[in-house]
């Protein structure tokens, strides 16, 4: 979203209309990423891509200037043969459809600008938007943070609460794509972007374990916080590239932090005095991901502690422990790999967990 959020603020400040072409679907292997955008405005002007170059981009300039002509959106799909895939970043021969529409981002009614405005203003506050564009000829969008504000439409009340309904699954599990929605007639495809904060990573112990998973996991995305009650562990010698480092009782600091679905929380400090109480606070939100450092022998008493606690089967099967992915770690480096390879692999997909 940062380029669409530049692009609506170059245009406003400079007076000019253009129009942004979005890559919503893909067939036949593609790598490329659903959402990305071209961005053509009314003097010619160029900015960004729907594929790595070649004839998609050149088609889509040529569609982006019909769109400014027309004021009308446009979704159309264009085949590709093996050499075009090629060039796209496909694997092979398919189809990439593309979304083309006009924005005017001096007007106050322009959809793509409103939401482009709705994201922005979110992402600013550290929250979550899920965002649906229609696929018609008219430019429409609406947009649902995670509080269930609603900014925009999709051009029927109806419509519009359908998607609504829909859209807490839909952020949590970072949807991308075109979805069906049920409308008055038959169905309507819209596609569907979710925007988020950068993942964030909250490690209790600062530990050195914790020391190479901030390093690791800075480049990776992730926003990092620091939560240990020893300032002489917990500084910035130790962890320079920290976005937080919180000082105090962890499981006070914890219930401070926000423990979203696209937050992964690990346990670090292996002290059941404080693994024990932060657990207690975080089996009370929506975290996506609780993993906790320790043998399969402390498994088995945290799980005999949460029991105790009134911890239902679900709760306990939410908390990993040993903590990270089965690589045959041992060093503290090793240990915060498997780390990360387990919150990428329930990020891709592959194996189950959290929304991190």
């Amino acid at each position: 979203m940062t380029q669409t959020a530049d692009r609506i603020s170059e245009l406003r400040a400079k007076g000019r209309r253009a129009a942004v072409a979005t890559l919503v679907a893909t067939t036949g292997g593609a790598i490329r990423r659903l959402g990305e955008t071209m961005w053509v405005d009314d003097q010619g002007a160029i900015v960004g891509s729907v594929t790595i170059g070649g004839c998609v981009d050149g088609r889509a300039v040529e569609l982006a200037e019909e769109a400014l002509r027309s004021g009308n959106s446009r979704r159309i799909s264009l085949p590709l043969g093996d050499e075009d895939a090629w060039a796209f970043g496909m694997t092979c021969a398919g189809a990439v459809d593309l979304l083309v529409e006009p924005v005017d981002a001096n007007t106050l009614a322009d959809p793509v600008a409103i939401a482009s405005d709705a994201v922005t203003d979110a992402l600013r506050r550290g929250a979550s938007a899920v965002e649906a564009i229609a696929l018609g000829a008219r430019p429409s969008r609406l947009v649902v943070l995670e509080d269930g504000t609603r900014i925009g439409t999709l051009g029927g009340e109806a419509l519009d609460a359908e998607f609504v309904a829909r859209a807490p699954t839909l952020i949590d599990e970072r949807t991308t794509g075109v979805i069906t929605l049920p409308a008055d007639r038959g169905s309507v495809e819209v596609f569907v972007q979710v925007h988020a904060p950068l993942p964030a990573l909250v490690i209790v112990g600062a530990t050195d374990v914790a020391a190479t998973l901030v390093q690791l996991a800075k480049p990776l995305g992730f926003e990092t916080t620091i939560i240990d009650g020893r300032d002489r562990w917990a500084n910035r010698e130790r962890f320079p590239t920290a976005d937080a480092l919180l000082i105090g009782m962890p499981s006070e600091l914890v219930a401070t932090v926000p423990l979203a679905p696209s937050t992964a929380l690990v346990l670090l400090s292996h002290d059941f005095k404080y693994d024990l109480p932060v657990l207690e606070v975080a089996l009370r939100t929506r975290v996506g991901y609780i993993g906790v450092l320790g043998s399969r022998r402390r498994a088995n008493a945290v799980r005999e502690f949460l029991s105790g606690i009134g911890a239902s089967d679900d709760d306990m099967r939410r908390v990993r422990i040993p903590v990270g992915m089965d690589i045959g770690a041992r060093a503290p480096a090793e240990i915060a790999l498997s780390i990360l390879a387990e919150l990428i692999a329930i990020r891709g997909g592959r194996v189950e967990g959290g929304a991190t």
